[in-house]
């Protein structure tokens, strides 16, 4: 399996005082958001208003990532998957925190069995933390909003306002925020991402 890696840029767009709110609408490419296209992957704004990951391999796995964010926050997304090559293969796709190299936490849904998967990278792959199932995830229909809460070694997970896992595992202090897309048996997943967000846990 090839992984790639990206490092992105986030901007502070409310506020820069003490509590800062990051927020990205993907409306403006020159805001630092890089574009890349290559034979399995490509990454960057989907005009009017995306950012978009694509693999075009099977079982491969694309990250990207962004500026750090520390202390207790919460991450939110919007993301819909745009298109896919087959009509039944397994794929996954959504948020990474804590990013640093190979090492990050990751909260991904896959759509097709209507399952996530809260997961911890590191030099020797990908570990399950928790994983279940969820009516409430969409992406073939419809946009899905994931958020995670990170305060310290805890961590809790909402796909559409719903509290679907809390997890402890504090090995990662510290890293950045972004996305993931994982072919694992899909031949090529395009997913859009709508919408992020960073802001203090209160």
């Amino acid at each position: 399996m090839h992984v790639h890696y990206a490092s992105l840029t986030i901007r502070d767009v409310e506020n820069q005082q003490a509590e800062k709110v990051l927020r990205e609408e993907f409306t403006n490419p020159e805001s630092g958001w890089p574009t890349e296209e290559q034979a399995d992957h490509r990454f960057g704004y989907h005009p009017p208003d995306f950012y978009h990951l694509e693999v075009s391999a099977p079982n491969d796995r694309l990250a990207v990532s962004q500026e750090p964010a520390s202390g207790a926050v919460v991450v939110k997304t919007v993301a819909l998957v745009d298109h896919t090559e087959s009509s039944d293969g397994e794929f996954r796709y959504g948020l990474t925190l804590r990013h640093a190299g190979e090492q990050y936490y990751a909260f991904t849904i896959s759509p097709r069995s209507k399952t996530w998967q809260a997961l911890k990278s590191s030099p020797d792959g990908l570990s399950v933390l928790a994983e279940g199932s969820s009516d409430a995830i969409q992406g073939l229909s419809a946009a899905d909003k994931l958020r995670v809460d990170a305060d310290g070694g805890d961590f809790t997970f909402y796909i559409n306002t719903e509290v679907v896992a809390h997890v402890q595992d504090a090995d990662y202090a510290d890293g950045e925020v972004g996305f993931l897309v994982e072919t694992l048996g899909e031949p090529l997943v395009h997913v859009h991402y709508d919408l992020l967000t960073i802001e203090p846990l209160n």
